[in-house]
């Protein structure tokens, strides 16, 4: 099963145990290269397609093949490694995982070049936080003097 945590970015792939050569099921990338995918149909409608290019079906088999779980949660992928598996590029295979997500056949959430902040505390409800008047006052004293400040180099 795919666990949908995410690692923090100042971790190397080596320090978060995550080797290329290991198993490749539902592995973590670092996070800002992650991609995951989740089949929406089941086993017996994956038999049925017929609409699939040949290119989609190298990409699906080697999903089924490779990753366990992409039918109950979401999987971490590497599209390196299924261009490898199937003999295409990643560009080739961006763009069959892109065309199985349009056509409803799995949910493709692309990596993304921004990286993720996870945060390890709960955001504290608004009620809960309290400011001492003593810290409002010093604080509001410091935003006047930055606008004096910002106001006479103008």
């Amino acid at each position: 099963m795919c666990m949908s945590t995410s690692l923090t970015t100042t971790k190397s792939v080596s320090e978060a145990g995550w080797t290329p050569s290991s198993s490749r099921r539902c592995a973590r990338p670092v996070a800002w290269h992650i991609q995951r995918a989740l089949f929406l149909l089941g086993r017996e409608e994956l038999y049925r397609l017929k609409d699939v290019t040949h290119i989609e079906e190298a990409v699906i088999t080697s999903l089924l093949r490779n990753y366990g779980g992409l039918f109950s949660d979401y999987c971490y992928i590497d599209e390196a490694f299924i261009a490898q598996q199937t003999g295409l590029n990643q560009h080739q295979v961006y763009v069959a995982l892109k065309s199985l997500n349009q056509q409803r056949i799995i949910s493709f959430i692309p990596r993304s070049k921004i990286p993720q902040v996870t945060y390890k505390t709960r955001r504290m409800p608004i009620d809960e936080v309290y400011f001492s008047p003593a810290v409002y006052e010093d604080r509001k004293n410091q935003y006047k003097e930055r606008i004096q400040q910002v106001i006479s180099y103008v």
